[in-house]
């Protein structure tokens, strides 16, 4: 609610930024998946440059069934016959069967579309499978994701690319592209964060200027979202630990989460047009289970 609020709805290209191990993938699959089961006139397309489709399926059902990974793959109970068959409780198999209900519904105005499925992704390619995909799905509007922009393929024929940051500057122009060819979608790319250069408060993907490559990559998106864990010092706060804690106090609580399967984060609004807020969103992240609600929770 707090991000449709300061948004207006997610639109035109947007850019997520990262460190490595946030959850980035996470978060923009639960809005493309949130999407089409909000939005009947909407399809969702993730073009995965990495992981495989059957990848993020996965990561689909877990959300939807409040399963984690391993108990969604391997079962919870012990497989007392042959093969290697997951053994649910019943109170996980009913979760997953109402998962596998969502998903064959919903599932028809989602693509995953990876190395195997689309092995070209051009610019010119992609716009015609959004075409293809609307066509079939009888939608009007498509929410595309890529994952992620550092390793979008740059054409053998554009010989004129010497560098790491001319090469960035032309995969943010194809994502440009990408926007004005298709003005009633919505784009996201992913993109990593650089390591910052001190040990800050902040950390990892704070700033803007944290955001990979050129400057373009923050100049050109309609929309930038930067996604950073919390701090030691506002781990501190929101579990009144004082503040000056110990490493040990500190050390504690990590592996507490950590065993809870629970990270929290802030999603940024660092940069927005036409209404958009900058606003900061606090998120529980329960990372086996590939799930974000807004706000903390323990």
């Amino acid at each position: 609610p707090t991000l449709d609020k300061a948004t207006l709805g997610l639109r035109g290209l947007m850019l997520l930024a990262a460190a490595p191990n946030v959850g980035k993938t996470a978060l923009a699959v639960q809005f493309g998946v949130d999407i089409v089961e909000n939005n009947l006139d909407a399809c969702f397309v993730f073009l995965s440059l990495e992981m495989s489709r059957w990848d993020i399926l996965s990561r689909i059902k877990c959300r939807l069934a409040k399963l984690d990974w391993k108990t969604l793959v391997f079962g919870s109970q012990v497989d007392r016959g042959r093969g290697r068959e997951a053994f649910y409780s019943n109170a996980e198999w009913k979760r997953l069967q109402q998962a596998e209900e969502k998903l064959a519904s919903l599932g028809k105005r989602i693509y995953i579309l990876d190395e195997q499925n689309f092995p070209n992704p051009t610019i010119e390619n992609v716009i015609n499978q959004l075409n293809t995909i609307k066509a079939v799905t009888q939608t009007k509007k498509a929410f595309l994701l890529i994952d992620y922009l550092q390793v979008w393929p740059i054409p053998k024929t554009e010989t004129s690319i010497r560098s790491e940051l001319e090469a960035d500057k032309w995969r943010i122009g194809a994502m440009k592209t990408l926007r004005d060819t298709n003005r009633n979608d919505a784009i996201l790319v992913i993109s990593e964060a650089r390591k910052p250069s001190n040990n800050d408060k902040v950390g990892w993907g704070g700033d803007l200027a944290d955001i990979m490559g050129s400057a373009r990559g923050s100049y050109t998106p309609d929309i930038v979202f930067i996604l950073r864990p919390f701090n030691n010092e506002e781990l501190s706060s929101i579990y009144s630990l004082g503040l000056k804690p110990s490493e040990d106090q500190l050390t504690l609580l990590k592996e507490k989460l950590r065993q809870q399967g629970l990270a929290h984060n802030k999603l940024i609004i660092a940069k927005g047009r036409d209404g958009v807020l900058r606003e900061t969103i606090n998120l529980s992240f329960w990372f086996r289970e590939s799930s974000f609600t807004e706000n903390f929770e323990e």
